[in-house]
């Protein structure tokens, strides 16, 4: 098991979920909604593969096997929880400006 790599892909899942995410915003402001949901919806395909890659490591912790925790590690999971708030985050904005914009 290769640590490092798990970790880069984590990052690297995370990463492209968080520019997804932020493409998203940029659609909301533009009250583009439907391309806001499709990109939301590729983000969250993006942080499905890297939670599996963390529930693999926690797995593998649960068996017995030592995972090393490192600054890269603690990283990938960094990124990883930050998007998952992002994207909340973003899911509300567009709930909120979608409701105004409809009322208007």
């Amino acid at each position: 098991m290769n640590i490092e790599r798990i970790s880069f892909d984590i990052i690297s899942e995370a990463g492209q979920a968080r520019n997804l995410i932020y493409e998203a915003l940029e659609y909301i402001r533009d009250q583009q909604y439907k391309e806001a949901e499709n990109k939301i919806k590729i983000a969250e395909k993006l942080m499905l593969k890297a939670h599996e890659s963390h529930a693999f490591l926690v797995s593998e912790q649960a068996k017995g096997n030592e995972i090393k925790v490192d600054l890269l590690l603690s990283h990938a999971m960094d990124i990883l929880m930050i998007v998952e708030s992002e994207r909340d985050i973003t899911k509300k904005i567009m709930e909120i400006d979608f409701e105004r914009v409809k009322n208007f």
